[in-house]
């Protein structure tokens, strides 16, 4: 069973400077030049993908094939992480570990170069270029009308990146009033966090309920990829929606001649059984052998009603929905009393 991990940084909030994608420059590169031919020549480097070279003679003798910790036969600008193993005596694999989100990577063959027998190695103007993985931030987060008062969102990252610094640069923010609310990370994994933990799939939720009533985006400022240290090359904004109080859509005295009479009360949200309890929710005069019902949104009061009795129906603020808000403190309307509680007075149907 997975366990979910939170983890607690603080945070200063602040704007980074963002840095413009390079220009796309005409690529003179010569993959096969001199024999020398490595595979694939071109396109996407990532972490994890393999660079198969070969060569025309010779370059190790049998006892180094298959053997780890060898000199790689090209180097990188700017520098890819990875590790090196001769296949044969003409061939070889590299398997990247890191690059530089975003770059365009120039191979070259090392300096001084030379093959099985000492003669250098002669393949004029031979080059490669791979250009690594754009570092992105996304969602499937959906916009809600109805947001919750703490909101999970779920982020994806195309490169790893140190959770101490989504604390930093991640924030929930008014949509109106610009007012900014802190994350917590929130990190499913079966392995031991690490002292500087990094991921590229978490989750983030704001560290104090959202207040009611307003619109959110959650704001992506400035983030950099754990290991090229590269940041979002663009503001990432990703609505949310709106928190709303829990509202009574409406309130019904049901007398059918096959049924026990009962009160149906609806809402705009789903309500836990455990929160519709006598003291949130309160009939007058008092009814013997009240029971409370709640289902998905709905609540429903059974007891001895007497038919001939006009009942009012109170309803506490400290009754919550599912998505953790209240109904407003004061509430006014037709047959309705104002103050603390909001009241309805019942008719028979």
């Amino acid at each position: 069973m997975k366990r979910a991990i939170v983890i607690l940084f603080s945070a200063c909030i602040g704007l980074t400077n963002l840095h413009s994608a390079p220009s796309e420059e005409r690529s003179n590169a010569k993959p096969d030049a001199g024999g020398v031919v490595i595979e694939p020549s071109e396109g996407q480097i990532v972490p994890g993908g393999e660079l198969t070279i070969t060569f025309p003679n010779a370059m190790v003798g049998k006892d180094k094939i298959d053997v780890s910790e060898q000199s790689c036969p090209f180097v990188s600008k700017p520098k890819i992480e990875g590790n090196f193993l001769w296949k044969s005596q003409t061939e070889g694999v590299f398997v990247v570990k890191g690059v530089v989100a975003g770059a365009k990577h120039r191979l070259a063959l090392a300096r001084g170069l030379k093959d099985l027998s000492g003669k250098p190695v002669v393949a004029p103007g031979w080059s490669a270029e791979f250009t690594a993985t754009p570092f992105t931030i996304s969602s499937d987060f959906s916009e809600r009308e109805k947001l919750d008062r703490l909101p999970q969102i779920p982020l994806e990252s195309s490169y790893n990146v140190r959770l101490s610094e989504v604390a930093e640069h991640i924030y929930f923010q008014d949509r109106d009033s610009r007012q900014r609310f802190p994350v917590d990370v929130i990190l499913r994994t079966d392995e031991k966090v690490t002292e500087q933990p990094e991921a590229g799939d978490f989750r983030v939720e704001p560290r104090q309920p959202l207040p009611m009533g307003h619109t959110y985006d959650l704001i992506v400022n400035g983030l950099l990829d754990g290991k090229s240290r590269q940041p979002l090359p663009y503001l990432k904004v990703i609505p949310i929606g709106k928190t709303e109080p829990l509202k009574i859509e409406w309130v019904a005295a049901f007398n059918h001649a096959l049924e026990e009479p009962v009160i149906r009360i609806k809402f705009n949200d789903d309500i836990d059984p455990g929160e519709a309890t006598p003291d949130r929710i309160r009939i007058e005069p008092p009814v013997k052998e009240m029971r409370l019902l709640a289902s998905r949104d709905e609540v429903e009061v059974n007891g001895q009603f007497d038919l001939t009795q006009r009942y009012r129906v109170t309803i506490s603020p400290e009754l919550k929905g599912e998505r953790g808000y209240g109904l407003r403190r004061f509430f006014c309307g037709r047959g309705l009393s104002c103050g603390s509680h909001s009241s309805r007075s019942i008719p028979r149907r």
